[in-house]
C-alpha cells in the first residue's frame, strides 16, 4: 500500500488507472493530503495485524508472506524504489550487497 502514495504523481501524468489516493480524493471530496494520510493510517492498521498473527501463527506461509510485504514496505517507503531506484532505496541496497553481514552467535 505505501507504494500508493508515492506514485501518484507519475500515475497522473501517464493517465494510468485511477489509484486508491484518487478514489478517496473522489468519492469523499478530500484533499491529497488527507486522502494519503488515510492510506498511511491502514498501512499502520494492516503492519498491527502482520504482526499480531506472527506472533499467535507460526505458519512459515505467514512468515514469508510478511517477509514479502515488510520488503515492499522498504523498497517503496521513500518513493518509488524499482521505476525510480535512487536515493534512499538504492543505498539500502547497495549497502546491503556490498557491506557484510556480521552474525555472533548469543
Amino acid at each position: 500500500m505505501i507504494i500508493l502514495i508515492y506514485t501518484l504523481p507519475v500515475e497522473i501524468e501517464r493517465s494510468d488507472a485511477p489509484s486508491s489516493i484518487q478514489c478517496i480524493m473522489q468519492e469523499q471530496g478530500v484533499s491529497e493530503e488527507v486522502a494519503q494520510n488515510q492510506i498511511k493510517s491502514m498501512i499502520a492498521n494492516a503492519w498491527g495485524k502482520i504482526n499480531n498473527y506472527q506472533c499467535i501463527a507460526q505458519s512459515p506461509y505467514l512468515k514469508y508472506s510478511a517477509n514479502i510485504a515488510k520488503v515492499a514496505h522498504v523498497v517503496y517507503y521513500n518513493g518509488d524504489g524499482v521505476s525510480n531506484a535512487d536515493g534512499m532505496t538504492q543505498n539500502q541496497v547497495m549497502d546491503l550487497l556490498s557491506e557484510p553481514l556480521v552474525l555472533t552467535s548469543p
